[in-house]
């Protein structure tokens, strides 16, 4: 969560709160996909692919363990997310970080997303798309 709000881990009672809420956002729309990050048959984060709201774009988000860092388990996420949008047939994915997070700027970058200026002035922050 560093770079996330203030950076601060959330309090088990929001995070259920955020996961009652996401898990409802699944079961009723069906462009949103949601999976459990695991390594080691243990929980590592969670990952998702969701339609902005009023766009066509997909936007691929993923939340690690701090433990799991540097270890590249966040760039093989990203291949599955894609390989996934790929399967889904969906044209163009987004990915929205903030800019001191280098590492998952990194991670994109490797991976075909180049920046976009026009998104990353609209949202604020960091943004990249990549063709599929």
């Amino acid at each position: 969560m560093r770079y996330v709000e203030d950076g601060r881990p959330l309090a088990a009672a929001a995070v259920t709160g955020l996961v009652t809420k996401i898990l409802a956002i699944y079961r009723d729309d069906p462009t949103f996909f949601i999976w459990a990050v695991q390594e080691n048959d243990e929980c590592a984060g969670h990952a998702e692919l969701k339609r902005r709201r009023g766009r066509t774009e997909y936007e691929l988000i993923y939340f690690l363990e701090r433990a799991r860092w540097g270890r590249g388990l966040g760039g093989r996420v990203v291949d599955l997310i894609v390989k996934e949008a790929e399967a889904r047939e969906i044209p163009f994915v987004i990915a929205t970080v903030d800019g001191r997070n280098v590492a998952s700027i990194a991670i994109l970058k490797r991976r075909a997303f180049v920046r976009d200026d026009d998104l990353s002035a609209e949202l604020a922050c960091e943004a990249f798309h990549r063709s599929l």
